[in-house]
């Protein structure tokens, strides 16, 4: 069978509640018309462990979960795969502040519960971004 051609974007979703992921996943196919691939992983563990096997155009990580923070994944994930863009969600808006949040990166930071009608445009705009190397680190 020929290839159309056609790369989609591959995008990790990490959330560590099984009925959030679930639903966010269906979200995030429906608002991106299909356009992409949304896998999940449970845990900031799990998520660098498929990264390092895998690539991923874009990280959407919950920042309050067991273990390792989102914010934590995603400053690993800003220096060890610079050119994979990085997106932080919380319900709760002191998450996208202070020195570990900065560390991040995150190119787009997603309010919980997340607009539906602004989440797509923002992540294919997100995901079109040119790669601009590795971030300057903040102080």
């Amino acid at each position: 069978m020929a290839s159309s051609g056609v790369v989609r974007s591959r995008i990790l979703l990490v959330e560590d509640e099984d009925d959030i992921a679930s639903s966010l996943q269906d979200s995030l196919l429906r608002t991106l018309n299909q356009a992409c691939d949304v896998e999940v992983a449970h845990s900031a563990l799990e998520a660098k462990e498929r990264i390092n096997r895998e690539h991923f155009d874009l990280v959407i990580s919950d920042e309050r979960m067991p273990g390792m923070r989102g914010s934590e994944l995603l400053a690993w994930l800003r220096w060890e795969h610079p050119e994979v863009r990085r997106a932080l969600m919380s319900a709760f808006p002191d998450s996208f502040t202070g020195p570990l949040a900065r560390r991040a990166g995150a190119h787009l930071k997603l309010q919980k519960p997340l607009d539906l009608r602004s989440l797509g445009p923002a992540l294919r705009a997100t995901l079109r971004e040119p790669e601009s190397g590795m971030p300057p680190a903040s102080p």
